[in-house]
């Protein structure tokens, strides 16, 4: 199968999709930020004007159009444009992706049109021109925190009066979902000024609050700058934002995800959708620059994971790829059936509605029995005292084991990926699976 793979650069992302029929989400990856945040690992760029925009619009199109020619009959669930900051684009160049990608896919089924931005970026008449001209049904706004302090050592650009103002404009422009991300952890952050950038979102309207966990990485600054964030300031943290924020009568969808319910006046429930979507097996179809696809059988990403090359070089190779009519994927992984349904029950389970055992019978009925393949994890999950619900139909883990959810993962991991496991194809890497039993550890 590999070696089938190595005769042609087109088959990583061809045979990802070809023929595939079925729902699916859009993720478009917009690469372009105003500046550079301390904490951020993603692949992003600085260096760019209005005419790279246009450039990377069209490219983008282009791509779309290419994926589409090899698949079947698609129904789109989600759109979402992150980066980076897509909200540098001006709001005619998002219509014109988002009318691109209802004109190439069935449409009818989203159930969220949503776009990242940075507070300086959100005001009244770009806001209003997203919702009416391009359709823009729920925006993203990546705060981090509500405290001056926190915002000039993250080397954030905007102050605390954009953040608020920007959220309060977003919720008075009339979306379906807005969703506030804020960071747990920080340099000097005290459980008191967490608590109160909670309190700001909540009062302010945010229906959505994503609270993540400060990730050190080693090509970050912070990374650089030997800054630690120990696991039990996040835990304490996380627990904090879990009772301040279920008191205030939101529901926990996963270890950084609190939404508001649905109401009489607001059936709309606040949710990240794609990740949602992607948690209960929806494949999505990842276009751009660094973007990441999550095909049935395969994950693959347009960024060289093992030698990370700085973004003009990426970004030229992307335009490359995409005007030769080129795959854009450099690194990808192959799922063979029993690893498809692992991920498919480590993602549910990493939800609070947990893993459906039902329908997993049902979707790999070849497979062994879930409760069989999966009894020793089980059995640890069970004895750390983290499951809430076990049974025929449902495991569901309780408020513990959603807090330890990184442990939760690695009780999961299956065949292991690494560099010396993959295959080069001028430039492409295919990563091999290997069979690797590690030795479980317990609490």
């Amino acid at each position: 199968m590999l070696r089938s793979l190595v005769g042609s650069e087109m088959c990583i992302r061809d045979r990802a999709w070809r023929g595939y029929s079925g729902p699916a989400n859009l993720y478009m990856h917009v690469p372009f930020c105003g500046m550079k945040c301390a904490f951020c690992s993603l692949f992003t760029t600085t260096a760019h004007d209005p005419r790279q925009h246009m450039r990377y619009v069209r490219a983008l199109k282009r791509e779309l159009t290419g994926v589409a020619s090899f698949m079947g009959e698609v129904r789109l669930r989600t759109i979402h444009l992150g980066g980076g900051t897509p909200s540098v684009l001006a709001p005619e160049q998002i219509a014109e992706l988002v009318d691109h990608a209802r004109r190439t896919f069935d449409c009818e089924g989203v159930v969220e049109v949503a776009l990242e931005g940075t507070p300086a970026s959100f005001r009244g008449e770009y806001l209003d021109r997203l919702r009416h001209e391009a359709g823009v049904t729920a925006v993203s706004m990546g705060v981090q925190s509500f405290e001056q302090g926190d915002l000039v050592q993250m080397k954030r650009a905007s102050d605390v009066g954009c953040s608020r103002a920007a959220l309060q404009a977003a919720v008075e422009a009339g979306f379906k979902n807005v969703t506030v991300d804020l960071i747990n952890g920080l340099p000097g952050q005290t459980a008191q000024v967490f608590l109160e950038n909670l309190s700001t979102a909540v009062e302010l309207g945010a229906k959505t609050l994503q609270v993540y966990p400060l990730e050190v990485r080693s090509r970050t600054r912070y990374g650089r700058q030997g800054v630690h964030n120990p696991v039990e300031r996040v835990h304490s943290q996380q627990r904090l934002a879990r009772n301040f924020l279920t008191s205030q009568g939101f529901v926990q969808r996963a270890l950084p995800t609190f939404g508001r319910p649905p109401n009489q006046d607001d059936a709309h429930p606040g949710d990240n959708w794609q990740e949602t979507m992607e948690f209960s097996g929806v494949p999505t179809i990842g276009i751009g620059a660094g973007a990441r696809s999550l095909a049935p059988d395969r994950h693959y990403v347009a960024d060289d994971y093992y030698a990370p090359k700085a973004p003009p070089v990426v970004l030229r190779r992307y335009y490359q790829s995409v005007e030769r009519g080129e795959s854009t994927a450099l690194n990808v992984a192959l799922l063979d059936r029993g690893q498809q349904l692992r991920r498919r029950a480590l993602l549910s389970l990493l939800t609070t509605v947990g893993m459906d055992l039902v329908q997993l019978r049902s979707e790999f009925n070849e497979l062994e029995e879930p409760l069989v393949l999966f009894g020793e994890e089980l059995e640890a999950l069970s004895e750390m005292g983290y499951l809430e619900e076990a049974n025929e139909q449902r495991i569901v883990l309780n408020e513990d084991g959603i807090m330890a959810s990184s442990g939760v993962c690695l009780l999961y991991t299956s065949d292991a990926a690494d560099e010396e496991d993959s295959v080069d194809i001028g430039g492409r890497r295919i990563i091999k699976k290997k069979k690797k039993r590690t030795k479980r550890r317990r609490k």
